[in-house]
């Protein structure tokens, strides 16, 4: 028996190993619960969040993107793309946000990081890595 969660709330007990689920709109984030040897383990799903758009599509991968330092803070800037309007910012592999604006800013401190955009287009994961790569901030 598995237990589906989404965004932290109870969604469905199965017995299966597949689930189908109609989010709203907006960043959802999926796990399975199961009981191995009398302890409760969560599964990440991946990717994670998941972006579901207005229309029910996904939006269109994301061409081209820059990031710049100015005081500590990094800002990643990207190509507009027709029908795009969910992306999800990404540094180091984490999620850091789900945005429908072409910029997004972040102050991580001192160190050297990878920023990527992350965009789903006919079912499939798209990540851009932004430029430079690895992103030095003093």
């Amino acid at each position: 028996t598995y237990v589906v969660r989404r965004d932290n709330g109870w969604l469905a007990t199965v017995n299966t190993l597949t689930y189908n689920d109609t989010p709203t709109a907006g960043d959802h984030s999926y796990v399975i619960r199961v009981w191995v040897g009398g302890g409760m383990q969560d599964i990440s799903c991946q990717p994670d969040p998941i972006t579901v758009t207005d229309d029910g599509g996904p939006p269109p991968a994301v061409q081209a993107c820059a990031a710049t330092i100015n005081q500590g803070t990094v800002t990643l800037t990207w190509d507009a793309i027709a029908g795009g309007n969910a992306y999800q910012v990404r540094r180091d592999g984490a999620w850091l946000a789900g945005t429908g604006t072409l910029t997004y800013d972040d102050s991580p401190g001192a160190g050297s990081y990878e920023y990527v955009i992350r965009s789903r287009q006919g079912g499939k994961l798209t990540d851009t890595i932004c430029s430079p790569n690895p992103v030095v901030v003093p």
